[in-house]
């Protein structure tokens, strides 16, 4: 076969180009540290290195929500440690407040601090962090937990909810906590709720001999009950009193508690004394009686304590409301204190496990990051020998091509 002067200047030029193409490829790869250039170079390669960055992405995110998680419950254990601290001083001065040596304006001072330490404690409870959010305010982390009202009490206006993040594949943790759970730990008196649409049926009930616990310990054994009211067909009308499952509530002797009705009667059931109302009456009207404790934080006990302060002791019923204060702040103090100490073993708990889940997750990382490396970095003692033996291919090319060139028949006729 007989080779032309052009295609054989085609063939030399065509194979020198694929050389210094092959040579500057191998140059990138060096340049860039990359085995693969583009996704042509292996596409199943490439689908793995896309899978693998996209689960590095994902522990990176996980990362940044375990350093904001972190940064969040580490604010929440200062703000507690400081509530305890500011505790343990109204401890102190509730102490003091006992001293009969004390006169009026000894307590008007210690008054004026207690203020100051309700205020502190106020500022403690509505801690936000870094991006405004409160700590202490449940699920819903941009209202203000604790607000004063007009008449300068503190009210929550938080939920009972926890922010959470997630800090691994299937583990989320909760970044802050409800107020009231942690702060409102203070029961406050019994209090009787009427629920249903016959709230009418009955008059404000009040407790019998000014008892609350006979109606805690009934409603604490029945749980919410519900008077029914039925015609007895002869002009009259009786009652009976129903447990949450619709069964008669029964007495200490076994009887159910049920009977006759007088309008503006009194009738105790279970510690709690009451009239039904003549208007209200009718068959099948149904009313629920439900016992709550409502509970209030450590700053209302504060701020009667301060009043307390304030009020002139000239007399033994004064020197004795004083002694009921004093034990009243004292055993308030206690609960509020467990309240904080129970949230801190649970913020202790949770730090735990963020250093657990941080371990995990850069030890599955680093493993992730190994395997991107075996099939996305180039191996550089191989890719500099390949590069050393190309270059001299393509120069011995270039020298071959340069003396061929220069062979011609003139030359074998001289």
């Amino acid at each position: 076969m007989r080779i032309s002067t052009q295609q054989f200047f085609n063939r030399a030029t065509s194979e020198m180009q694929a050389q210094q193409t092959q040579l500057a490829e191998t140059q990138q790869r060096i340049a860039t540290g990359k085995q693969h250039l583009r996704p042509s170079d292996d596409p199943i390669a490439t689908a793995r290195i896309i899978k693998l960055k996209e689960e590095i992405g994902r522990h990176e995110k996980f990362e940044d929500n375990l350093n904001s998680a972190e940064r969040r419950l580490v604010l929440e254990e200062s703000a507690l440690d400081q509530v305890n601290t500011t505790s343990d001083r109204l401890k102190e001065l509730a102490i003091l407040a006992g001293n009969v040596a004390l006169n009026d304006s000894n307590r008007r001072v210690m008054a004026d601090e207690v203020d100051g330490l309700v205020e502190q404690l106020a500022g403690l409870m509505n801690t936000k962090d870094a991006q405004g959010e409160y700590l202490f305010a449940g699920a819903k982390g941009r209202t203000m937990p604790f607000q004063r009202d007009a008449a300068g009490t503190y009210a929550y206006h938080g939920d009972e909810g926890q922010r959470k993040i997630q800090i691994g594949p299937e583990l989320q943790i909760a970044t802050g906590d409800s107020g009231r759970q942690i702060f409102e730990v203070v029961p406050g008196d019994t209090e009787v709720t009427l629920l249903g649409a016959d709230t009418a049926l009955i008059s404000a009930p009040t407790f019998a001999d000014d008892d609350a616990e006979t109606f805690e310990a009934f409603s604490e054994k029945h749980g919410d009950v519900t008077l029914t009211v039925a015609d007895d067909g002869a002009g009259g009308w009786t009652f009976a009193l129903l447990n949450g499952a619709g069964s008669p509530v029964e007495d200490e002797a076994g009887t159910a508690i049920a009977g006759m009705i007088t309008p503006a009667s009194p009738i105790e059931v279970g510690g709690l004394s009451f009239s039904f109302n003549a208007a209200s009456l009718a068959d099948g009207a149904r009313v629920t009686l439900r016992a709550e404790q409502p509970r209030h934080s450590l700053l209302e006990t504060a701020q009667t304590f301060s009043r307390m302060l304030r009020e002139p002791v000239n007399n033994e019923q004064s020197r004795t409301r004083m002694q009921e204060g004093v034990a009243d702040m004292l055993s308030d103090l206690a609960l509020s204190k467990e309240g904080t100490l129970s949230a801190m073993t649970g913020l202790g708990a949770r730090m735990n496990t963020l250093t657990v889940s941080r371990d995990v997750g850069a030890e599955t990382k680093l493993q992730t990051q190994t395997a991107l490396s075996v099939i996305e970095d180039l191996d550089y003692a191989t890719a500099i020998s390949d590069f050393s033996l190309q270059e001299l291919a393509l120069e011995a090319a270039r020298q071959t091509f340069a003396r061929i060139n220069s062979m011609t028949l003139f030359d074998h006729l001289r």
